[in-house]
């Protein structure tokens, strides 16, 4: 019945050996094992062994945590071990078979598992899953280190995509987005794409495409990630500068359509010359504006007129139709006495190199025939200013008309003929023996709208401000 006291930690086997009163010792009793284990078991951090992953710790889909034993130097393990799972609910669903439902706060308890046990997280938020081990002393660990990630489904919110500036081969966009429970992505959180197909990848709400086309209609597309990898897409439809003009060059220009929709057409006609002897300044050009549907590629040759001249004979009338001077009985004068008339500015779909009749800049009749909208020259000046162009008529004493040619303004009786330009850019001769040129008439379409009968010199006084507008 003797005892004694184990008082350390380890595995200890004990035997024993009895005597008879001969004085002869036993063999060796079969003894006994005791453990002395006063240290508490170590449990691993769980682990997760599926689920759809973002960035690290963050998830998109169902996530499975698998336990993952413990340690003990002493003792052997048991395969009992439970677990408690804490956050907050984002959405329904269920944690461990838990039902849980939107910004619930939850908390398990310890639940049970076993070495390997696994369980599933299908609902979101942020859960911190712990786990106790267990040995054969009965001892029970402290709670393992946290196992934390985010179980996130709902994509980004996109509040809006939009162009904020364009050039004619340029277009900027900006994007305004926010995911309230993940957060953005750390890297790729935006990706633009130009006709579907991928331009650029990065962390910058702001984004230029380049390399476009004038007057381009593109389909801009973002999506925009957040760290579960959950992804919201938002597109658009954006033009590059949507407004194309066209200044004075003295030859053909021209155009093809991007794509099918209804444009608006300006046009202003150039101004009459000025006449530095009398002092007297040429008429101002007509204005058009109207609008037209077209189809895409759809070619659009552009004629801006000139300005007229100034001299006594033998002087160009303005581009693209304004009238010239031919003779002049006072041709032995060192004064220059006459404005020519100033070009009418165009646009048609029929093609035409120009040429030169009396001292006139014309063109073929398919082009003229072809024309979608004018805006007249003004007349050339003499002793008084010349008439301005605009209207089924011009401005000034003797107007040109859609057909014929006005008369000049001047107050000689030379007896000298001149031509001048009116509504169609055609030059014929001038109506009247006066010394000076003809007003110019501004030619109008059906489709035509806002005519105008009046000159505009106040918004357009020199040749080179002159340009043609398209816009969407």
């Amino acid at each position: 019945n003797g005892t004694f006291v184990i008082g350390a930690d380890g595995r200890w086997t004990v035997k024993g050996y009895t005597y008879d009163k001969a004085g002869r010792k036993s063999v060796i009793a079969e003894g006994i094992v005791v453990t002395r284990d006063m240290v508490n078991p170590t449990a691993n951090t769980p682990t997760i062994t599926s689920g759809t992953q973002g960035e690290a710790s963050y998830y998109r889909s169902n996530v499975t945590v698998r336990m993952n034993g413990g340690s003990d130097v002493t003792s052997p393990m048991e395969t009992r071990m439970t677990y408690r799972v804490t956050g907050t609910a984002k959405g329904n669903g269920t944690v461990a078979g838990q039902s849980v439902t939107t910004n619930q706060a939850v908390d398990t308890g310890e639940l049970e598992s076993t070495t390997n046990g696994t369980f599933t997280v299908e609902a979101d938020g942020t859960w911190t899953v712990t786990a106790y081990s267990y040995d054969y002393s009965g001892r029970k660990s402290a709670a393992s280190t946290g196992l934390v990630f985010t179980r996130d489904t709902v994509g980004p919110t996109i509040s809006s995509f939009k162009k904020t500036a364009s050039t004619s081969t340029t277009i900027n966009v900006s994007v305004s987005a926010s995911d309230a429970f993940s957060g953005l992505a750390t890297s790729g959180s935006y990706q633009y794409y130009r006709d579907n197909s991928s331009i650029s990848t990065g962390t910058a709400n702001t984004y230029q495409y380049t390399g476009l086309g004038e007057l381009g209609n593109y389909t801009l597309k973002v999506i925009v990630k957040d760290k579960a990898g959950n992804t919201s897409a938002r597109t658009i439809k954006a033009y590059t500068t949507n407004v194309k003009n066209f200044a004075y060059t003295g030859g053909q220009q021209s155009i093809t359509i991007p794509t099918a929709g209804t444009y608006k057409l300006e046009v202003w006609g150039a101004q009459g010359g000025n006449s530095t002897y009398h002092g007297t300044t040429g008429g101002k050009g007509g204005y058009s504006i109207g609008t037209i549907s077209l189809t895409q590629n759809t070619t659009l040759y552009v004629y801006v007129g000139g300005m007229g001249s100034c001299g006594i004979m033998g002087i160009y009338g303005g581009w693209n139709g304004g009238g010239g001077i031919v003779n002049s009985i006072n041709s032995n004068s060192n004064q220059y006495h006459i404005g020519t008339g100033g070009g009418a500015t165009d646009i048609c779909t029929v093609s035409s190199a120009v040429t030169i009749n009396n001292y006139r800049y014309i063109r073929t009749t398919e082009s003229y025939n072809s024309r979608l909208i004018v805006a007249g020259g003004g007349g050339g000046a003499e002793s008084l200013n010349g008439g301005y162009g605009g209207g089924t008529t011009g401005g000034g004493t003797n107007p040109g008309t859609q057909t014929a040619a006005g008369g000049v303004n001047g107050t000689f009786n030379w007896g000298t003929t001149y031509s001048a330009g009116f509504g169609y850019g055609i030059s014929v001769s001038g109506g009247h023996q006066n010394h000076g040129m003809a007003s110019c008439g501004g030619r109008w379409m059906v489709w035509r709208r806002n005519k105008y009968n009046v000159g505009i010199s106040n918004l357009w006084k020199w040749w080179f401000r002159i340009c043609i507008k398209f816009t969407f």
